[in-house]
């Protein structure tokens, strides 16, 4: 998820003015240079990634027959999930992956591919399919762990190019029924109104003029990330720099710092605000985000990314996560080694660990989840256990899992629950937050985690897609605006549908399109599901003058879906901001007519789309920090240095949750990207890995063990601080 998506068309974060269009880069040449986030500046996870290989994954020799014996649950087939079953996988592990969804499912007209958040929905055509992106669609070209895990997908020599972000392809603003056209480095098009000029200039100045008390500025900081070796002197200067941001900045959010560094310095009038909050600088609007941390929005911009590529025709994330999980089956499945198994309708309900019931002598407690089969299963709940467990799911779905449980609370009436095995012994299941005070885990990790998980951020999303055989600009019924005689793609609203994209099939503008007609998010995403809800009203049925409806009756009856109807509704609110009228309100009668003449029997499978709030175990789309999250967010992300607690490891009844990992962008600062999922998956690998048998890490992913550089400015959970790299 990109905060800025036409950073690139505004001139990137230096604000150096419009650029062409980014040319196309093979594989290759999107692994390849270096890409750090500030909060892990020493670690880079390209090539930390870019160190596995099919033989030992990253170790740098195998495993023993007995250390390959332990087994790993992986709750979650996300792209986090994938990318730590594949790490251990090829570390010679036994690994079991639950999911409660199908992953995919395939009819006449649709392929559905759900891997958690990594969803595709492909409508079939005769002439080309077309990709309905309802999770991740746009990649940095800095995302160097997402281009080195693209890998498993695409050959080296697989061509991407730029995605069709407002000004890199011919855009429409409307801003109060005027309509702008756009397109940066166009032949001919009007230019913006100097407002949106102004507005981004004041932005960029802003962001780029916050200073350290050291004079270290945004623009000084900005290319450190980007190279190949830190200097001891680059890497103080990075951690001084951003321990003072987090120690400015932490507790405002981005509207506060809108108003208070932007809007009051630079005397923005009213209609200013509402055009940052409405349109952004020309970027899609703002205003959904203004009560998200401000951190969350300064992290991305100071990662100055510019350049951002589509998948190719065809291919959505939901697909390449299918594509990795095939290629496992065929390796670490039934047909290779046996060594993979895959659970889907398998909804877990808790984790914790299982132990021995009043033995002896201590036992060494293992992992373990409650789950239900929602096929054969659903009124009973089965245990299994493992020697470690990773859970990739958003942090969301963990606070069922995770049993935030007295022993008196509903659903589970108590955080432990007595098993009889196989073979007779007596063991009881304890849920994850159910151990009780006074114990090393409880101090060090169960009440800090569990403050963690429960306060951190959460915003909705939504998508709504149109699939069309047929480009709706080659309809006569429209008179479609063009820059250098090609359609407007792109459309920023100061309304709610805010960003929508037509992306043709096949890259031309020709042939089959799909619409995004509503990519909402956070405040805009709740606005938007008032749509689904509004009574569904047949155009003047009861006026005789309404003789002529372009609408048609059978639209409004049983058989036309929730998704229809969205995307019906936001596409007749689109597509006027399309057309030469200019944003005409009177044009949306035309677009009702184009959908009449369109309308078939398998109109209603055209639409797709999604709302993340609706979606069980979710409650929203993805994590974005609200103000004052950065100890939360880090605690998360480094959580997996403690599996280096001695204190813990020396406590027979804490040592378990050195066995327990979460992962997927939740535990990461970078919610909402793959390259945080990513990141989240390797640090729980690494931790699993390093219970094994640390000695065996190759250097790369050992690097991560070097501790956290902000560990002095968290004190939600004590962390192993940093150690630098002797000089």
């Amino acid at each position: 998820m990109s905060w800025f998506p036409s950073l690139r068309a505004i001139g990137g974060t230096r604000g150096t003015g419009p650029r062409s269009k980014a040319g196309p880069l093979t594989l290759v040449d999107l692994k390849s240079g270096t890409s750090r986030l500030i909060e892990s500046f020493p670690y880079d996870y390209g090539k930390i990634l870019a160190s596995s290989d099919v033989v030992n994954g990253l170790l740098s020799a195998p495993l023993t027959v007995e250390e390959k014996s332990k087994k790993v649950i992986i709750v979650g087939c996300g792209m986090s999930g994938l990318l730590a079953a594949r790490e251990l996988l090829r570390a010679g592990l036994t690994v079991k992956m639950y999911d409660r969804g199908i992953l995919a499912t395939e009819n006449a007209d649709w392929t559905h591919y759900h891997y958690g958040r990594a969803c595709s929905d492909i409508r079939k055509f005769a002439a080309q399919a077309v990709v309905c992106e309802l999770g991740g669609m746009r990649f940095a070209e800095k995302a160097k762990a997402t281009w080195q895990f693209f890998s498993e997908a695409f050959e080296d020599t697989q061509t991407f190019e730029s995605f069709p972000n407002p000004g890199i392809v011919p855009t429409a603003l409307l801003d109060h029924e005027k309509s702008y056209l756009w397109q940066a480095g166009s032949i001919e098009h009007p230019d913006l109104p100097p407002q949106f000029q102004r507005i981004s200039d004041d932005v960029i100045r802003a962001m780029n003029g916050i200073t350290d008390s050291d004079g270290t500025t945004t623009i000084d900081v900005q290319p450190l990330l980007g190279k190949d070796v830190l200097s001891p002197i680059e890497e103080a200067q990075l951690s001084t720099f951003w321990t003072y941001v987090v120690t400015q900045f932490d507790n405002m959010t981005f509207g506060a710092w809108v108003h208070e560094f932007v809007e009051v310095p630079n005397n923005w009038t009213q209609d200013d605000l509402a055009t940052f909050f409405n349109l952004g600088f020309g970027t899609g609007g703002m205003g959904s985000l203004f009560p998200v941390g401000f951190l969350e929005m300064y992290r991305i911009w100071i990662w100055d990314y510019a350049n951002e590529y589509a998948l190719p025709v065809g291919v959505g994330l939901g697909s390449i996560a299918n594509t990795v999980l095939e290629k496992l089956k065929t390796r670490y499945g039934l047909g290779g080694t046996g060594t993979l198994t895959v659970f889907e309708q398998h909804e877990v309900q808790g984790i914790g660990y299982l132990a021995e019931d009043a033995p002896v002598e201590p036992s060494e407690q293992r992992p373990a989840i409650l789950v239900c089969d929602l096929v054969t299963g659903r009124n009973s709940l089965e245990i299994d256990d493992a020697d470690y467990l990773i859970a990739a799911v958003p942090h969301t779905a963990l606070i069922p899992m995770a049993s935030f449980t007295t022993n008196r609370s509903y659903p589970r009436n108590s955080t432990r629950h007595s098993v009889v095995s196989g073979n007779g012994g007596s063991y009881f299941y304890q849920s994850y937050f159910g151990k009780k005070a006074p114990s090393v885990a409880t101090t060090k990790m169960i009440r800090p985690l569990k403050n963690a998980i429960s306060k951190l951020n959460m915003v909705n999303s939504s998508k709504s897609f149109y699939a069309f055989e047929n480009p709706p600009w080659e309809s006569p019924l429209f008179n479609w605006a063009t820059i250098d005689a090609i359609p407007v793609q792109c459309v920023l609203h100061d309304g709610w549908p805010r960003a929508s994209y037509l992306i043709p099939a096949t890259g031309q503008a020709t042939g089959p399109v799909v619409g995004l007609f509503s990519y909402a998010w956070n405040l805009d995403s709740n606005k938007v599901r008032a749509i689904k809800d509004v009574a569904r009203t047949y155009e003047f049925e009861n006026d005789p003058a309404g003789a002529g409806a372009t609408e048609r009756a059978a639209w409004f009856g049983p058989g036309y879906s929730d998704e229809w109807w969205r995307a019906y509704r936001t596409a007749s609110t689109v597509i006027p901001g399309a057309l030469v009228t200019g944003g005409d309100p009177t044009a949306a009668g035309t677009v009702t007519e184009f959908f009449g003449s369109i309308a078939s029997g398998v109109q209603n499978s055209d639409a797709t789309g999604i709302d993340w709030q609706d979606v069980a175990g979710l409650s929203g789309g993805f994590k974005l920090d609200a103000a004052g999250d950065f100890q939360t967010s880090n605690a998360l992300s480094y959580a997996y240095l403690l599996v280096l607690d001695s204190e813990l490891s020396s406590d027979t009844d804490a040592r378990v949750y050195q066995r327990i990992y979460f992962a997927s962008d939740s535990a990461s600062n970078y919610g909402g990207w793959v390259e945080g999922a990513l990141m989240a998956g390797t640090n729980a690998v690494v931790a699993i890995l390093t219970h094994i048998n640390q000695s065996k890490l190759k250097p790369e992913p050992a690097s991560l063990l070097r501790g956290n550089p902000f560990s002095s400015i968290n004190s939600l959970i004590p962390l192993k601080p940093y150690e630098p790299w002797s000089s």
